[in-house]
């Protein structure tokens, strides 16, 4: 039997003997797994007597010991490296019956001690199981997410109008300038005189004195004598 499956047996009691108390305290306990597991426990070896002299007789010296010749070292094959992948913790399963017979951080599940925290059968809490592709962190069963795609959009081409001012964004409607009309000048009649014409109606756009030609000649020819 290996020193745990002793541990084991003699803590549960199946075994009356201590040969599994690693720490001398005289009982097998978790101490003493703990003692195990960090690999503090190491088997005595048995030391030969050294020889005695008898009085008198020159002390002998030892022969020397022959150091063998190192064997020829073959050159290894240069491969290539392989990716580097991480090496899961083996943790060895401890029998339980409740709580405190397990390690710290540790619950006992099923009559084994389990770590709640990354356990995939019993995360965060016993007889929780991680579905399909989950994994177990800090005691909640999470998926993985892929990680999502950027699309770019492209950038819309604006196309200017012709003859637009630039001095107006593109896009702009612009209105057509409003048309400038010049005012029709008034035209009327005026009463003139001239030695030549003497009394008569001439046409204006000025400060005209009639409307209409026959208003001027009555008004000018006919109440003007000749």
């Amino acid at each position: 039997m290996t020193d745990f499956e002793i541990w084991r047996k003699e803590y549960l009691g199946l075994l009356t003997t201590k040969t599994a108390d690693f720490n001398g305290d005289g009982r097998v306990d978790l101490a003493d797994f703990e003692v195990w597991r960090k690999g503090y426990f190491m088997p005595q070896t048995t030391t030969a007597p050294e020889p005695t002299t008898p009085p008198g007789q020159p002390t002998a010296t030892p022969a020397p010991t022959a150091t063998p010749k190192p064997s020829a070292t073959v050159a290894p094959t240069a491969t290539s490296a392989p990716a580097a992948t991480a090496t899961p913790t083996i943790t060895p399963t401890v029998e339980c019956k409740t709580g405190a017979d397990c390690p710290a951080r540790n619950k006992c599940c099923s009559n084994k001690c389990v770590d709640p925290s990354t356990d995939l059968d019993n995360c965060g809490d016993c007889a929780k199981k991680c579905g399909v592709n989950q994994q177990c962190v800090n005691a909640a069963c999470v998926s993985p997410t892929a990680t999502p795609t950027l699309t770019k959009t492209p950038t819309p081409t604006v196309t200017p109008t012709p003859n637009e001012p630039t001095d107006i964004p593109y896009g702009t409607p612009t209105k057509p300038p409003t048309p400038t009309r010049t005012p029709t000048p008034y035209v009327g009649y005026v009463c003139a005189y001239d030695t030549k014409n003497g009394y008569h109606c001439d046409k204006t756009s000025i400060n005209p004195e009639y409307s209409t030609e026959a208003a001027c000649k009555a008004g000018c020819i006919g109440a003007r004598p000749e």
